[in-house]
């Protein structure tokens, strides 16, 4: 049987913060418990940095950061997001990759 694919991160673009390290250690807990049905990899969104979203931005093109992190999402079977809370919200970093995303 093919392995399934899984995708960690935080969505928070500090690597030092706890979600990373939640995130990377429900990804070894997942890698070790179905160590020969699954892959893990993991990401940190520090690593796909991109312009704040707007249609103006959108139509002079898509960032390249903002093609490959849809990739990588759009190959994963699975995800595992560990969402850092900022004012009550989840992360600006965050909510601008989701929308290049969408």
């Amino acid at each position: 049987m093919p392995s399934k694919r899984v995708l960690a991160f935080a969505a928070s673009n500090s690597v030092t913060s706890i979600n990373t390290k939640l995130a990377n250690c429900a990804a070894r807990l997942l890698q070790t418990e179905f160590d020969d049905t699954i892959q893990v990899e993991t990401l940190h969104l520090a690593d796909y940095d991109m312009p704040v979203y707007s249609p103006q931005r959108e139509a002079e093109g898509i960032p390249t950061a903002a093609k490959d992190f849809y990739a990588r999402v759009g190959a994963a079977d699975g995800l595992i997001i560990s969402f850092a809370e900022y004012n009550g919200c989840y992360t600006t970093v965050f909510k601008n990759n989701f929308d290049w995303l969408s």
